[in-house]
């Protein structure tokens, strides 16, 4: 009972709160962390021959996390909170995300990251998506090229997608079904053919046409233009990052559209 209160305490309260410990007595988690708990992992970690710097590295974040009292929940929350009433939003959120990619890519800790008004500087609709990056979809569902297009097209169905990547054995983009080449092959396809099951190579579009997280949207939406497609896979050295489609420029454009209409601002002249 006192294990569950504990655990809902700290989802609740963050460093904050209290936990009931050893004898029923409160010890406020500032001090439990690095008095207790701290301690007793090092020296399980140590007892399981845990190489030390890794130990050091890890428990050390955690420490610091406690000192600074910043957590990525508070970087999170005071970063929302310095930007309050600047922007539309979208860009609010859009600045946020693009924040929190370039300091994971840093390398940084997050009780380090600043917490501070994102927005300045970066306050446009033109920054706060300038890049592929910052619109593409990342929660992807792939095939390999030998699976039968049945499979393809229960994901279609399952997840409502248009399009699914194909990779290879090493996760590398060979391909992409669209969902009009997987009608056409079914139309084409003769009753005889049913009894026999049909691989993805068959109807995937080899080396499709793709971009990289960093290219600016605009040049993404010139290659669709230039190449009459709807999607572009996402392709950082050789690996399938994300897709970008009409369907995510369409959600952006609705997100700004909103935010324009509840500030009382007309997009149209």
């Amino acid at each position: 009972k006192e294990t569950r209160a504990n655990f809902m305490k700290a989802a609740r309260e963050g460093l904050s709160c209290h936990f009931t410990w050893l004898d029923e007595v409160e010890v406020p988690a500032r001090e439990l962390i690095p008095d207790v708990l701290v301690p007793a992992a090092r020296r399980g970690l140590e007892k399981q021959g845990v190489d030390p710097g890794d130990i050091d590295r890890y428990l050390s974040i955690i420490e610091s996390r406690v000192v600074s009292r910043q957590t990525g929940a508070h970087w999170l929350l005071g970063s929302v909170a310095k930007m309050h009433g600047v922007g539309t939003r979208a860009e609010r959120l859009a600045c946020l995300t693009r924040s929190m990619i370039e300091h994971q890519r840093s390398g940084r800790p997050v009780h380090e990251w600043p917490v501070e008004n994102l927005m300045r500087g970066h306050g446009s609709i033109s920054s706060a998506f300038a890049t592929v990056a910052q619109c593409m979809t990342t929660d992807l569902f792939t095939v390999q090229e030998d699976e039968c297009i049945d499979l393809v097209a229960s994901i279609m169905d399952w997840e409502r997608l248009r399009h699914v990547p194909v990779e290879d054995g090493n996760r590398r983009l060979v391909g992409l079904v669209s969902y009009r080449s997987l009608i056409r092959s079914l139309v084409k396809r003769r009753a005889d053919e049913y009894e026999h099951p049909i691989a993805v190579r068959s109807i995937m579009v080899p080396d499709p046409v793709t971009t990289t997280s960093d290219t600016p949207t605009l040049e993404a939406i010139r290659l669709m233009r230039e190449h009459e497609v709807s999607c572009l896979p996402v392709v950082d050295d050789g690996r399938l990052v994300g897709m970008i489609s009409e369907r995510d420029y369409s959600r952006i454009a609705g997100r700004l559209l909103e935010d324009a209409l509840r500030r009382g601002e007309h997009p149209c002249p």
